[in-house]
């Protein structure tokens, strides 16, 4: 439970907005709560108990004068003032009680978060989302290591299509010995070439947890229960119906994975998200076991958050969120084996194949901005076009390739990637997922769609 008198600061807060013809009065009514709190004991001002709510603050006369007319007059001026805008997040710049306990830090953001938009996507458009990152990568069980930094791009549909542009910078190494090792095993330091690009289709089923920084699709999470107990004992038992999520394996020295569900969700990204849903989250970490508050912390882009962790040692998981908007800042810590997985195969070409295995640990990951909704004619040029088909239930899969080869072959020429596969290797009888790529935009993708849809194949035909 939140104290008192930080109960009447959020109540200034979400009453009185951004106006700006309120501040004279906002600011009175905080000088008079920060007065008190700092007169306040101790005990008085963080004291427990299940009645907490129910006492009124004794909060001494003068500060009560002048809480009382300064209410006054915010009531007036509210009734007289226009509502708020909704459409950009709300923030405050007012210090952040740190001195709450962690629980109540984490459900007065969730107070804030479910004041804050929730972008949507329609059939025409992308979800784009950045983020830098830094991976520590471990070759032949420990032969050579070296730390990579990533950036990520991702455009995403609400109908299930991903592709991902990843970004690397040159290998760095803790010695000079940790460097040749490296070189040793015919690894270059300079990924070659430093991108790589990759699109999955809903369906492709890529292993989790690669849904934060390889080509995994948006989390939907339309199906997740709102209500923070029971969203917090599916995070903990692994039942979500969410593979990205319910796939992660537990580790010895990270066995908080409930933690780390709720911080994919957080990194995301997600589709069928609410306002409710989003405030959720942060009541579920508020409810799990061993979180800590670590209180102010910077992320290695600079910005300053509130600090959350789970978990021992080296095995710990670390949010950073701005405390007004619950926006994620930085994720630490979090188990990500697959983060390489797509441009790996860029720092072979050195010599012969040495190498027979690597892991790779996610040290950080940083955000840039927040999610943004785009259109397809807003997408960066230079990044190839991707055309996904998925047939008809019904077809065997040697059926559906045969007859999609026939009516794709006059198109040979411009793919620049071809591949598919079944949804359900277990039923030969479910449908198929089949994508093209090109070099980019122009008649003669626009002719291949028409031409797939015309063929009566297909379930649905789409592009990104």
């Amino acid at each position: 439970m939140i104290d008192e008198l930080e109960l009447l600061r959020r109540h200034i807060y979400a009453t009185v907005g951004s106006d700006p013809d309120l501040e004279p009065v906002r600011r009175r009514l905080v000088t008079a709560i920060d007065e008190e709190a700092e007169a306040a004991p101790a005990s008085r001002r963080l004291s427990g108990g299940p009645h907490r709510l129910g006492r009124r603050a004794a909060l001494s006369f003068g500060s009560l004068v002048a809480v009382g007319v300064a209410a006054a007059v915010v009531a007036l001026l509210v009734v007289a003032a226009p509502p708020a805008p909704h459409s950009t997040p709300r923030k405050t710049t007012e210090p952040f009680p740190s001195h709450l306990p962690v629980g109540d830090q984490l459900r007065l953001i969730a107070d804030r978060v479910v004041e804050q938009p929730i972008p949507h996507l329609q059939a025409d458009q992308l979800l784009f989302t950045r983020a830098n990152l830094s991976v520590a990568a471990t070759v032949n069980d420990g032969a050579a290591q070296a730390t990579i930094g990533l950036s990520v791009e991702k455009w995403s549909t609400a109908s299930g299509q991903t592709c991902t542009t990843l970004t690397a910078q040159p290998a760095q190494f803790a010695s000079p010995s940790e460097q040749a090792a490296w070189v040793g095993l015919h690894l270059l330091v300079t990924p070659n070439p430093p991108m790589a690009n990759q699109c999955l289709q809903e369906g492709g089923a890529a292993a989790p947890p690669d849904a934060i920084t390889g080509a995994g699709q948006l989390i939907d999470v339309s199906s997740l229960p709102t209500d923070p107990s029971t969203l917090a004992r599916e995070f903990e038992s692994g039942t979500t119906g969410i593979p990205a999520l319910d796939q992660l394996l537990s580790d010895e020295a990270a066995p908080n994975l409930a933690f780390q569900r709720a911080a994919m969700l957080l990194i995301g990204p997600t589709v069928g998200a609410s306002p409710q849903f989003a405030a959720a989250l942060f009541q579920v970490i508020a409810l799990l076991p061993g979180v800590t508050a670590l209180g102010p912390t910077t992320t290695h882009d600079g910005e300053i958050g509130q600090g959350f962790a789970s978990g021992p040692g080296t095995g710990q998981s670390t949010i950073v969120v701005d405390p007004s908007t619950g926006q994620l800042l930085e994720v630490r810590g979090l188990d990500d084996s697959d983060s390489l997985s797509s441009i790996a195969v860029n720092y072979l070409g050195g010599g012969s194949m040495l190498v027979n295995g690597y892991s790779a640990q996610l040290q950080w990951l940083d955000p840039i901005g927040s999610p943004s909704v785009i259109g397809l004619s807003d997408l960066p040029d230079g990044l190839p076009v991707y055309v996904f088909a998925t047939t008809k239930p019904g077809l065997s899969y040697n059926d559906a390739s045969t007859s999609v080869n026939h009516v794709t072959q006059p198109y040979f020429s411009f793919f620049k990637s071809s591949q598919s596969q079944n949804t359900d290797p277990s039923n030969p009888n479910s449908p198929d997922v089949f994508q093209w790529s090109f070099a980019g935009p122009g008649p003669v993708v626009d002719q291949f769609i028409q031409t797939l849809r015309a063929s009566g194949l297909f379930a649905s035909v789409s592009e990104i």
